[in-house]
């Protein structure tokens, strides 16, 4: 009985959750002014004091609807807010409000300990958040509003309390030993076909004029291959050689059958304006394998690390002044600014703690923030936000974003790469999209090559592999990707989110680029619970193209729309069925991998210093953004070790995590999630976790989630120290179960422990975990 526990807790928690809303309130409705703040001139209180209106459609900036007054929230106390909110039915579909918990002597959100989007909705819409103030004394619940719109809000209440519980492991558990069924099982083995060439034909690029002096590489291989596809050749070989590229566009084989490009330990340096480096397209049975790709770091930096000299404002406003370390004169005049990441020189990669990235919005090259060169090496920045640097900081400046990319493969069928680096790329390294299946990568590196190159600090300026669509059997043996911008991994399906706009169509952005006619979608509600219902689409039409807001009609009436819109599910791909095996992954800006995919195994592998956590399993949507994920189930996470991956302390829900089970919703990231158990049958077992800085997982929106067996170690000590490191916590979530896992004695695990919030999840179990003595 004693591993029931949660059971006990789970019951025992309504009647101190209702004896905290009965006897700790601190504010109660609108009906005490002297408690809160209002920006009257975008706001109206109701007669009864009981809700307000608010018109932000003449406010001409950002600004604090509402805001507790000083004194009203105590540190380090927890607290339940609860209102009721609606807005006007014409306010824009994007429009939302920011809720936020935070010190009014603060303007950052380095304190934070709330801090979510409240987007569209126009019936009453009750919301309720659990958050618990830190050490500082001035804590005040505020609400920013964003946009034009008209809305109301009502029936507000916040009350000492939480519905969090607390469960802690401890010395003497005994191993839970009874039998657990419905245990996840990860992917299927498959195998992946090779080339089988009808002949033994094999043509040489340098019969085609292919050398090192080369002006016109591009050219010269597609050629050959050109070639090859027309006598219908089984190999094109490479001489070794390093081979400069500056002509725009890829090398490209398409369409080919039983081929493989044998790149003989060649290396393609390239410096080039557009157009990705290697694009495989529409083949089957195609190997490509035996070259290096690399970029021209002697003409076009694709990042540098800087150090702050300086920080200041002048007539043109704040700026930072930063010297570019590894340079005694910066080789280009005009520098690109997209994203700079607090850089540890100690370490020699990102991801500091406490620190955040800064990043200008210029993933396109058309929103530089103005500069002027100070000396061959020092630049002075405008249009920056000082308080995201301090004087001496290091940081690591990405020039480039998404751009060229390196390896587009589109709609393969039985595709092998083997023995191919990495050493550098702008954009992704590897972009995966169409109808892609079967596929393997053995030996794929994305690596920083010890070549004396002391300027070279990055791989890709993007994502090393990104999985756009696919219909999946993808497996990746023997890799190392390491020191990208982005994702080690990304995988997933591309989901669009709309609005019913009559009875046969819906409307919603960025449509025109995720769906096509012909398409037969399967219908979500807005918590991603199936509506039962699957249509064709028959067309697409503009609605504002400037703001991207398409009008998609279908062939049959659609149902009656609940929870704010539908969430659309192309069942034409099916990103699933993915083996990742003896890979090592470090040293990244972002998560080691993404997983919005199902049937997944992720085995013996490695991950260190994933600047914001080692593994992310999440489906979402955005109003504005990225819709991606048709849920994640049957994911199968055995025998990794995981060391430092969350450096920089990124947190959901103010707990910082080393793994996060969870959906983002309207916005991303997002305090919202469903109770609709989108991620389900998810295994984690018999991992090592070191230096495990806060949470083990984070886990919401999830069902069937079973934690076991893994060990823990703690040696490093944190600037902020968090006492539920290697701890658990649930919400939203259904049959979760964390057993047997063994925490080796450190000072460091202090309140470790399963949290849970009582009031959204069930049935969890906890037994067998055990800090040793």
């Amino acid at each position: 009985m004693k591993y029931f526990f949660a059971f006990l807790a789970f019951a025992m928690s309504f009647v101190s959750l209702m004896a905290a809303k009965k006897n700790n309130a601190v504010l109660s409705g609108f009906g005490e002014p002297e408690k809160f703040i209002i920006r009257q001139d975008v706001c109206s209180l109701s007669g009864d004091a009981k809700s307000f209106e608010v018109d932000s459609t003449k406010a001409s900036d950002w600004t604090i609807w509402l805001r507790t007054a000083d004194g009203v929230l105590e540190p380090n106390t927890d607290y339940i807010a609860t209102f009721t909110y609606s807005m006007a039915d014409n306010a824009p579909e994007n429009a939302f409000f920011h809720v936020i918990v935070r010190p009014l002597s603060k303007i950052t959100p380095d304190a934070d300990c709330l801090g979510t989007n409240q987007n569209k909705v126009v019936t009453p819409t009750k919301v309720q958040f659990s958050f618990r103030t830190k050490e500082a004394k001035d804590y005040s619940f505020q609400i920013h509003l964003a946009g034009k719109f008209k809305g109301k809000i009502g029936k507000f209440k916040i009350s000492k309390g939480s519905n969090n519980k607390f469960a802690p492991f401890t010395a003497d558990e005994p191993p839970f030993t009874e039998e657990i069924k419905n245990i996840p099982t990860g992917a299927k083995e498959f195998t992946v076909d090779l080339p089988q060439p009808q002949n033994d034909i094999v043509v040489n690029a340098a019969d085609f004029g292919l050398t090192p002096s080369c002006p016109n590489v591009r050219e010269v291989i597609n050629n050959a291959i050109s070639h090859c596809k027309k006598i219908g050749a089984s190999k094109l070989v490479i001489n070794k050689g390093v081979y400069n590229i500056t002509q725009d566009g890829p090398i490209k084989i398409d369409n080919m059958h039983d081929f493989t490009f044998d790149g003989g330990g060649s290396t393609f340096i390239y410096c080039k304006k557009s157009g990705c480096n290697f694009n495989v397209e529409k083949c089957e049975r195609v190997k490509v394998c035996n070259f290096n790709f690399d970029w021209d770091w002697s003409k076009d930096p694709i990042a540098s690390i800087v150090e702050i000299e300086n920080i200041g404002k002048d007539e043109r406003g704040n700026f930072i002044d930063i010297k570019f370390l590894t340079y005694e004169k910066f080789p280009k005049e005009n520098v690109r600014f997209v994203i700079m990441t607090p850089y540890d020189p100690e370490a020699k990669s990102v991801g500091v703690e406490g620190r955040r990235d800064f990043n200008f919005a210029n993933n396109d090259g058309r929103n530089n923030p103005p500069t002027k060169w100070l000396s061959p090496n020092t630049m002075r920045v405008w249009r920056i936000d000082p308080t995201f640097f301090a004087k001496g900081w290091q940081c690591r400046l990405v020039h480039y974003s998404y751009d060229m990319g390196c390896i587009v493969l589109i709609s393969n069928k039985h595709f092998t790469m083997e023995n191919v680096n990495i050493y550098s790329c702008c954009g992704n390294g590897v972009a995966i999209g169409g109808e892609q299946k079967y596929w393997q990568f053995i030996n794929f590196n994305m690596v920083i090559p010890n070549d004396g190159n002391v300027h070279r600090c990055v791989t890709s300026s993007a994502d090393h592999c990104h999985i756009i669509n696919s219909q999946g059997y993808f497996k990746m043996e023997n890799c190392e990707l390491s020191y990208g911008c982005d994702d080690c991994i990304n995988m997933h399906d591309c989901s669009a989110f709309g609005r019913r706009d009559s009875d046969t169509s819906i409307q919603g952005k960025r449509m025109k680029s995720r769906l096509k006619i012909g398409d037969t979608l399967e219908f979500r509600n807005g918590d991603f619970s199936p509506a039962r219902f699957s249509a064709t689409i028959t067309d697409i039409s503009p609605v504002d193209t400037k703001s991207d807001i398409w009008k998609v009609t279908f062939d049959k009436q659609l149902p009656p729309q609940k929870k704010d819109g539908f969430v659309l599910f192309n069942r034409a791909y099916s990103t699933s069925n993915i083996i990742v095996r003896n890979c090592y992954f470090h040293d990244n800006r972002a998560r080691g991998l993404l997983i919005l995919a199902s049937d997944v195994t992720i085995e013996n592998c490695r991950f260190k210093r994933n600047e914001q956590g080692g593994i992310k399993i999440e489906t979402g949507y955005t109003l504005n953004l990225w819709c991606e994920g048709f849920g994640a189930k049957n994911i199968k996470i055995s025998n990794n070790t995981f060391d430092t991956v969350n450096p920089t302390g990124t947190k959901n829900s103010d707990y910082e995590r080393d793994i996060f089970i969870g959906t983002y919703i309207k916005s991303d990231p997002s305090y919202e999630h469903t109770n609709y158990p989108i991620l389900s049958n998810i295994l984690i077992e018999k991992n090592k976790f070191k230096d495990t800085f806060g949470l083990c997982a984070y886990i919401a929106s999830a069902g069937n989630v079973i934690i076991r067996d893994n060990t823990f170690e703690a040696t490093t000590a944190r600037e902020n120290q968090r006492n539920y490191r290697g701890s658990f916590f649930i919400r939203n979530s259904s049959n979760i179960k964390i057993l047997n896992n063994i925490y080796k004695k450190s000072e460091l695990f202090k309140d470790t422990g399963l949290i849970y919030d009582s009031l959204s999840s069930k049935n969890i179990l906890s037994a067998g975990n055990r800090i040793e003595k």
